[in-house]
């Protein structure tokens, strides 16, 4: 019944299953209980909800579990990985260069020179305690 699940459940429509003619049918197919008599009906549907509830517990686990990874050792001998393009390099954005030679004069205002005045002082005294004199022994 499990090997048929599906075809059952489709034959019986959402309906209740008619299990005096399907015994019967059973019984040409050749399946018997435990000890090789045809089913009746009481036993028919025992193993018809033995085979429900396994059907439904592996597909829940199958879709729990995701896609199944293949192994190598698994993969046909005539398998080869898909050929991919390399990717085209971007043009990377030009930057101006760091000549300031070319850039223009301008003008500082007294406040602004004692502002960078004011910075460089600060600078200064930064580097020393990042880049300290090396002591002469």
């Amino acid at each position: 019944m499990v090997k048929h699940h599906d075809a059952l459940t489709v034959k019986a429509d959402g309906n209740r299953m008619r299990w005096t003619p399907l015994c019967a049918t059973f019984a040409t197919l050749g399946f018997a209980d435990t000890a090789g008599k045809p089913h009746t009906k009481r036993g028919a549907r025992e193993v018809w909800l033995q085979a429900r509830s396994y059907v439904s517990k592996r597909r829940a686990a199958r879709e729990k579990a995701g896609p199944s990874k293949t192994q190598p050792s698994r993969l046909p001998v005539t398998w080869r990985p898909p050929v991919v393009e390399a990717p085209r390099p971007v043009e990377q954005p030009r930057y101006p260069s760091a000549d300031r030679s070319k850039e223009p004069e301008v003008e500082l205002n007294d406040t602004a020179r004692e502002t960078l005045a004011s910075l460089q002082r600060q600078l200064d005294h930064s580097d020393r305690f990042l880049f300290p004199p090396k002591r002469k022994d």
